[in-house]
């Protein structure tokens, strides 16, 4: 009822608004022999004052915190995932009638804005994610309450920091210049006047409009920001440019803009190959070229004659398609989609514990950072993992990681004993073993199908182990008609296409209610998104060639010893080259 009485409060408003200047129109046309541009451009502000705050833009970003603390010899550390939402405000309410300028021999109207305002992120609590270490002194002290205070004061200012970064302010400013041009401009147009309106910002420098040239590369209009007045300095780099050559495109919103027309042509005109990860939401996946597991669509990808890749999933994702194809342009539509187990195992910190443990082989689980690929002697996917396991010597001493569940599923299935890394990766994590007996009791018979990244005690109750692609094959291959599905509930997308007859449904995280089994940084990729990386060409992914060759060791090893158990098959339309 409070949004139908905003609505009709705001129709209501511009139908008084439009009387208004309708009437200021005949007025002065009847007082001055015809409208006065200075009359119709007053009633124009009135109407806008009326309004009081225009949100021209709003963008959204995720924060990735971690807090640490040590006590009584102990340490206890938190990692808290915030995704949230800003909006960039223009506070109408500050625009004077001496902000106004009409040049008759120009036939200009100049407006002069106020500086644009970023309101307190807004965040959905059912997206956040959080996962610790050191539960020993969190037990025995409050340090579980005061890393949790401290992870969100830090996650709140980091999405701050993200908003005022210069290419979200610059398309906020740019887009929040053309309402009030719009609003301007019509109305003249409807009087009969010829006029240019142009806006500025009354904080430009030398009062020349700033807009973003899109003719120009995204890194050449980004060094401007040191004399942008919409920065204070080097505290508001947002960490999506944290390794200094990456930036990260905002959730847009493209309004009247039919964005899968434009994606299609922008894929024709960059000869871009779009990849989507089963975790993608469905639009992403309708619109992909290629549909499937991490790996195969960056082997897929390769085999084409593309020359650019816009790959909607993870980073580590984009980048193992930048290490196979080093000549091609890899764009990610959101640089801050990342990973939790990439995030759980720093380089630095890798490189120490193989540096600890030199007798033993590291066995890395793709869910990793270039840096880490390159300090690994093996990639291995979550099909191709028991395959190379069988080709190591049974005396040879192993590192296994990011993925501690991934690693303790092949420890309990294969008998090897192997030094496990302690990531997880939070979507999997995150489901109820609780609620998933009661799923279970509901649907009695229906086969539960889980990815080896669950814990122990999810996979104890699957009927079927398997990664993404494996267990979309057991789905539509089974006999049964109901099955519970444990991984990131987006496969069910393909599952419902391929068998509409069937119900997949997907296991429960939390209270049974919560959306907390939903990746929340696959999430970050939008239509809007990917066609702004197509349009630009970034964010994109870059590394040195040095590293990019060592990283493609361990992943050629793999494919060596199991190549054929990488991705068999895809549900994407085929484009490999002939």
């Amino acid at each position: 009822m409070r949004r139908t009485g905003l609505v009709l409060t705001a129709l209501v408003a511009g139908l008084i608004l439009g009387a208004v200047v309708m009437a200021a129109v005949r007025v002065s046309s009847w007082f001055g022999g015809g409208p006065d541009p200075r009359t119709v451009a007053t009633a124009s502000l009135q109407s806008m004052r009326e309004q009081a705050r225009l949100t021209p833009f709003s963008a959204r970003f995720v924060a990735v915190v971690t807090s640490s603390q040590q006590r009584f010899g102990l340490t206890a550390r938190k990692t808290l995932i915030m995704p949230g939402t800003v909006r960039y405000e223009l506070d109408l309410s500050r625009i004077q009638q001496r902000d106004l300028r009409w040049d008759e021999g120009s036939k200009t109207l100049s407006i002069s804005l106020p500086p644009l305002e970023i309101s307190s992120p807004e965040i959905n609590l059912s997206e956040l994610r959080e996962y610790a270490d050191g539960g020993v002194l969190m037990a025995i002290s409050n340090a579980e309450n005061r890393l949790d205070a401290a992870n969100r004061e830090r996650a709140q200012r980091e999405l701050l920091r993200q908003a005022w970064d210069a290419l979200p302010m610059r398309l906020a400013r740019e887009a929040a210049v053309r309402v009030v041009e719009r609003s301007f401009a019509m109305p003249l147009r409807a009087a009969g006047i010829d006029a240019k309106v142009v806006v500025r910002y009354a904080d430009e420098p030398g009062g020349q409009p700033s807009y973003l040239d899109r003719s120009r590369r995204i890194e050449d209009v980004l060094k401007d920001k040191a004399e942008s007045p919409c920065r204070t300095g080097a505290a508001r780099l947002g960490s999506a440019a944290r390794e200094g050559r990456q930036m990260n495109a905002p959730n847009l919103s493209l309004r009247g803009m039919d964005l899968r027309v434009e994606i299609d042509r922008l894929r024709r005109t960059r000869n871009a190959v779009i990849l989507a990860h089963y975790y993608q939401a469905p639009e992403l996946q309708d619109i992909a070229d290629f549909v499937g597991d991490s790996l195969d669509l960056s082997r897929k990808a390769a085999a084409t004659d593309a020359e650019v890749i816009a790959f909607c999933g993870v980073r580590f994702m984009a980048e193992t398609a930048k290490i196979l194809s080093p000549e091609k342009i890899v764009v990610l539509p959101d640089m801050n989609a990342g990973c939790s187990l990439e995030d759980s195992c720093p380089p630095d910190q890798f490189k120490a514990f193989r540096e600890k443990h030199p007798d033993h082989i590291a066995l890395t689980y793709i869910n990793c950072s270039t840096e880490v690929k390159a300090l690994s002697d093996i990639i291995v996917t979550s099909s191709s993992a028991q395959t190379i396991l069988d080709q190591i010597p049974a005396h040879q001493k192993i590192i296994f990681g990011p993925d501690k569940n991934l690693g303790g599923y092949l420890k309990r299935k294969t008998g090897r004993d192997m030094l496990l890394w302690p990531g997880v990766c939070i979507v999997h994590e995150a489901f109820s073993e609780t609620e998933l007996l009661k799923l279970k009791a509901r649907h009695p018979g229906a086969p539960v199908l889980a990815h080896p990244e669950c814990p122990p005690h999810i996979l104890d109750h699957a009927d079927h182990v398997g990664s993404t692609k494996a267990i979309l094959d057991y789905a539509l291959n089974s006999p049964s008609d109901v099955m519970i599905v444990a991984t990131e509930p987006h496969i069910i997308h393909q599952m419902e296409k391929a068998a509409p007859h069937k119900t997949f449904i997907g296991a429960p995280g939390a209270d049974g209610n919560c959306n907390c089994n939903m990746c929340p940084y696959m999430a970050l990729n939008t239509m809007e998104k990917l066609y702004v990386a197509l349009r630009d060409l970034q964010p994109r992914i870059e590394m040195d060639e040095d590293l990019r060759l060592q990283a493609k060791t361990s992943l050629d090893r793999m494919l060596d010893m199991a190549g054929r158990t990488v991705g068999q098959g895809d549900v994407g339309r085929p484009v490999l080259a002939a």
